[in-house]
């Protein structure tokens, strides 16, 4: 995710690089449900960049991958959580984010990116959160979800934008008996979909 943190500072943005799990003592938490901790993290954050002289604080993205693209959708959520916070964020960037529990009812434009041969964070789950659909354990209550943008790619996997699969076998690993494998062209499309995302919302050059 660094790698992000390093392409973002590329094209001329301010990127803040939050860690969930050293301050907590944990090396991980996939699996486990953590959006609601990780989405305060990131008003933390956004209350810390508020304060500073070169950042607008209204014009602030959050981005998240896997857990943490869950994490997204939780702090750019209409309700009790984003309401308890003055500052709000503009946008958000999901990567492959877990979308069963999130209503897809959002305060901002949310960038929603996924593979449909994703095992570890259904493709059909986002298309149904974009589409309003109930699933099991996330009932839906209509409302507009236009702010969702949702890409899936066809043929992709989990951790598809990931460069440290691309030496692994076949491009990807088995973690947890899920598939995680990079795709050079999903990545890609990526990269200028996020520029392309950011600009239209936050600017920038």
């Amino acid at each position: 995710m660094i790698s992000w943190a390093d392409r973002l500072a590329r094209y001329g943005y301010a990127a803040l690089a939050i860690d969930s799990f050293g301050p907590r003592g944990m090396d991980d938490h996939c699996g486990g449900f953590f959006f609601h901790e990780q989405a305060t993290d990131g008003y933390a954050a956004l209350g810390y960049l508020a304060a500073k002289s070169f950042v607008r604080a209204s014009h602030v993205a959050l981005m998240g991958f896997s857990m943490g693209g869950g994490s997204v959708l939780a702090a750019l959520e209409k309700g009790l959580l984003e309401q308890r916070y003055p500052e709000k964020f503009r946008a958000g960037i999901a990567f492959y984010p877990v979308c069963q529990y999130a209503s897809g009812i959002t305060i901002g434009p949310v960038l929603v990116m996924v593979g449909d041969k994703d095992d570890w964070t259904p493709s059909a789950s986002c298309e149904a959160m974009a589409a309003g659909r109930s699933e099991l354990g996330a009932p839906r209550t209509p409302g507009d979800r236009s702010s969702i943008e949702l890409v899936v790619y066809p043929g992709v996997h989990h951790d598809f934008d990931q460069l440290d699969l691309f030496l692994a076998p076949g491009r990807g690993i088995t973690v947890k008996g899920h598939r995680a494998e990079f795709n050079e062209e999903a990545m890609r499309d990526s990269i200028v979909r996020v520029r392309e995302f950011l600009q239209r919302t936050i600017g920038g050059r």
